[in-house]
């Protein structure tokens, strides 16, 4: 008995449907296939956003599984002038302005840079390296600051700070000591 082909199975297990088929495609027949919806892409691409012919003859090259060699565009208006490279703290040189930073460079520079800041508590420590602020002291000696505040003069003792009495003589002195003695001055004179 001769069969032209297995004919798919379509069945009912246990209430799951179950639906063998052979395939409908050779391989070359997929290439085929793959080929045409490139194409098609290709032609929906140039329609939505122009792209130029020569970028559309380089992406079927690359169907093609041959690797072509991609040349920097030569700008309209002369030769770029090449970026400079930044220079960071400590002498370090940032080449590439435009590299990106990913999210597990950026948390391995957080932790290592980070430190106890207060009790428990880890963080980075962002005026570590901060100047304490300048001293202004030394403006004190200066002929301008002496001038406003009128410090021309030295400046007093401990003793000339001392409140003003006037000088008293060895006689009023007495006299001073008897006028608070409890005994009257009549009884003195006798």
């Amino acid at each position: 008995m001769e069969t032209k082909g297995i004919e798919p199975y379509s069945g009912n297990l246990g209430g799951i449907q179950i639906r063998v088929t052979k395939p409908s495609l050779t391989g070359e027949e997929l290439d085929v296939v793959k080929r045409e919806e490139l194409r098609r892409s290709l032609e929906d691409l140039r329609m939505r956003k122009s792209v130029s012919p020569s970028k559309d003859q380089m992406l079927q090259g690359n169907q093609n599984d041959q690797r072509s060699v991609r040349t920097k565009p030569t700008p309209a208006f002369g030769p770029v002038t090449q970026e400079r490279p930044l220079y960071l703290p400590g002498g370090r040189r940032w080449k590439l302005s435009m590299s990106d930073y990913d999210e597990d460079q950026i948390s391995e520079t957080l932790v290592g840079q980070a430190e106890v800041i207060k009790g428990n508590a880890m963080g980075v420590n962002f005026k570590k390296f901060e100047k304490p602020p300048v001293g202004l002291e030394h403006l004190k000696h200066s002929e301008v600051y002496r001038a406003v505040h009128n410090l021309d003069d030295e400046p007093l003792g401990k003793v000339a700070m001392l409140p003003a009495r006037p000088a008293m003589a060895a006689s009023e002195i007495r006299e001073r000591l008897r006028s608070m003695s409890p005994a009257s001055p009549a009884m003195d004179a006798t």
